[in-house]
């Protein structure tokens, strides 16, 4: 069995295509630590009876898919939703928050939540699977529908 330095290496592109493929631009070096550290684990538990470059690059597209879904549901969890808002009397900041949601479609409202975390149109277009000209597009729609507000 080779050195895991050099098993790294012949992977290392192997692995930035899964983060291509899967579109983990926003967690890029996250999603490569994990593949990495994965791989490794991957060259302990191989066997002499599987072809090594087909069970690395089965195993490693499979891990890519379950860090995807691991990422996707944690900003799902960590988005703005009503219960989240706390409402005060004096505070009419947060009562906007709220009829925003009412008035924003489905994706209007989730380029309104990483708006306010503070996330760019590029890294919007990676998280919701969209491109950036549709990114842009909610934007305009989401900012016509609250100036009234």
């Amino acid at each position: 069995m080779k050195p895991f330095e050099e098993v790294l290496m012949q992977y290392d592109r192997y692995i930035h295509y899964l983060i291509h493929k899967y579109k983990l631009y926003y967690d890029a070096e996250d999603a490569y630590q994990q593949l990495s550290i994965d791989l490794y684990l991957l060259t302990l538990k191989y066997d002499d009876t599987k072809d090594f470059d087909q069970y690395i690059k089965y195993q490693l597209n499979f891990k890519a898919i379950d860090y995807t879904r691991k990422t996707v549901k944690y900003y799902e969890r960590h988005m703005l939703s009503d219960e989240h808002i706390e409402i005060s009397k004096e505070d009419d900041d947060s009562l906007w928050l709220i009829d925003a949601h009412h008035l924003l479609n489905e994706y209007e409202y989730t380029w309104l939540n990483y708006a306010l975390q503070g996330l760019s149109v590029q890294q919007m277009s990676q998280l919701m699977n969209k491109s950036e000209s549709s990114i842009k597009g909610y934007r305009q729609n989401a900012r016509l529908k609250l100036k009234p507000l």
